[in-house]
């Protein structure tokens, strides 16, 4: 019989390859699917195990079975870390975990813990996933992805700012002459990115084609500093 910590790798992967596609995974189903039957009896127990160690999200099921509903950020870093440490594993998502990354691991957890506490007024999930796909392109230098995915981001987050736009956003949060240097990061986003995505998105096919680059796509620096002012408000309950 397998140790906890191979099982858990397994199930991991499993989970970290099929919640996308699934919105919920039958603790059951996955360890049949991973070939352990012994541990089907264990099933509750063993998913209840891996929420306390704070890998997975699970929800009570009628007959007293127990449902899979995501893998959390410490999830996802025991896989890569795994990984590292067994090189026979194949792990989807190693690439994203190591030094090559378009946003810092540490805002990922942040957000993923704000997510999760009640006074935050926002569902952080759609903005969670697509900091990771961003991550997780910019890694496998799908930079065409990366620009797309960095025009949705912005896109996607101005009512944090209380604004319904980035324009918005960029150009008047803080006030006239307050926070001079995040406007100037912002700036970049709005101006920069938009317009070297909207660039790729739109583009016609013709006899000559260029496609971008990681310096071309790299607004890391200027995504860090909105993730980093977002968090800040998200804390403060605003």
């Amino acid at each position: 019989m397998k140790s906890y910590e191979n099982i858990k790798y397994d199930i991991l992967k499993y989970v970290n390859d099929h919640i996308k596609i699934n919105k919920m995974l039958l603790m059951r189903s996955i360890l049949e699917e991973v070939g352990e039957p012994e541990f089907l009896e264990n099933s509750r127990d063993l998913g209840k195990k891996l929420e306390k160690d704070g890998v997975i999200d699970t929800v009570g099921v009628s007959g007293g079975r127990v449902g899979v509903t995501g893998i959390t950020f410490d999830g996802k870093q025991y896989l890569a870390n795994y990984s590292e440490n067994n090189p026979s594993q194949n792990s989807i998502i190693k690439k994203t975990a190591v030094e090559d990354t378009f946003i810092d691991n540490s805002r990922l957890h942040e957000l993923e813990t704000i997510s999760k506490l009640p006074s935050c007024q926002f569902d952080l999930k759609r903005l969670l996933r697509l900091c990771e796909e961003l991550n997780q392109n910019f890694a496998n230098q799908n930079y065409l992805s990366v620009a797309m995915l960095g025009r949705t981001i912005i896109h996607h987050i101005p009512p944090i700012f209380e604004c319904s736009t980035f324009k918005e956003v960029a150009n008047n949060y803080g006030g006239s002459g307050k926070h001079i240097s995040f406007k100037k990061n912002m700036g970049n986003l709005a101006n920069s990115l938009k317009h070297i995505a909207d660039n790729h998105l739109h583009r016609q096919i013709g006899p000559y084609e260029s496609l971008p680059t990681k310096v071309q796509v790299n607004f890391s620096s200027d995504m860090d500093v909105l993730l980093d002012e977002l968090i800040k408000r998200l804390k403060d309950g605003r």
